[in-house]
């Protein structure tokens, strides 16, 4: 998935995927309530916090201005004007930080759904339109999480037989070729790290077709995984 990184860019996509999640659609999906509803409100104090910067940013260059003017005296044709606070809507409860990883946790939840499809991610603003073509995607849609520790990777199959999955595990040795599954859920097995030890894994995914891997490789979805 393509989530955003920017406060901008963020708001915008959980303003619209938020914008369309309806309760016929948390009830289909299996939504947590919980984290819609945290959802909802870290998108009203991302919303009110993006107002605030802005309003705040223009009343620093006000200030800016004004003394310059100040200084400039004579020689300036206009007059200094005192700047004036900005004016900024009532503030909502204020939520903890993290706001785009609990975003990435109900997206994950999203597409790794049984009934997730690459045109409802699209929908939702989750994934680019380019992930749709006439023929369906060429590459998997995937996301990671953890399970009692250890890496679950869902992906859409489509009419595909599955996917041969790559890791990456840290070592120097780059993407290798870890297992295939044929299911649109496969959770990664390997021994963990030392206890406390935390390494990052990542993933690459390829359709195949029978045994033979066709299309394009997905985007390198990455979690942090912890020996316990």
């Amino acid at each position: 998935m393509t989530i955003k990184k920017s406060p901008v860019a963020l708001q915008a996509q959980m303003d619209n995927c938020f914008s369309k999640i309806t309760a016929d659609m948390e009830k289909e999906f299996e939504l947590n309530k919980d984290k819609i509803a945290q959802g909802k409100a870290d998108l009203k104090f991302l919303t009110w916090s993006i107002q605030a910067k802005a309003g705040y940013n223009s009343y620093a260059k006000s200030w800016t201005s004004f003394a310059d003017k100040l200084i400039l005296g004579a020689d300036s044709t206009d007059p200094a004007i005192l700047p004036t606070l900005p004016t900024l809507p009532a503030m909502p409860a204020i939520v903890p930080a993290g706001i785009r990883e609990r975003f990435i946790d109900l997206a994950n939840d999203i597409a790794g759904h049984k009934k997730c499809t690459p045109a409802i991610l699209v929908n939702l603003g989750l994934e680019p339109a380019s992930t749709i073509s006439k023929s369906g995607p060429s590459a998997p849609v995937a996301t990671v999480k953890l399970e009692a520790g250890h890496p679950i990777i869902s992906f859409i199959k489509n009419k595909f037989t599955g996917a041969q999955i790559y890791k990456d595990s840290g070592d120097g040795n780059g993407f290798v070729k870890l297992d295939k599954s044929n299911l649109s859920k496969f959770k990664d097995e390997s021994l963990l790290p030392p206890s406390g030890t935390a390494v990052l894994w990542r993933y690459r995914l390829i359709y195949l077709k029978g045994n033979t891997e066709v299309g394009d490789f997905s985007n390198t979805i990455e979690i942090t995984v912890t020996g316990l």
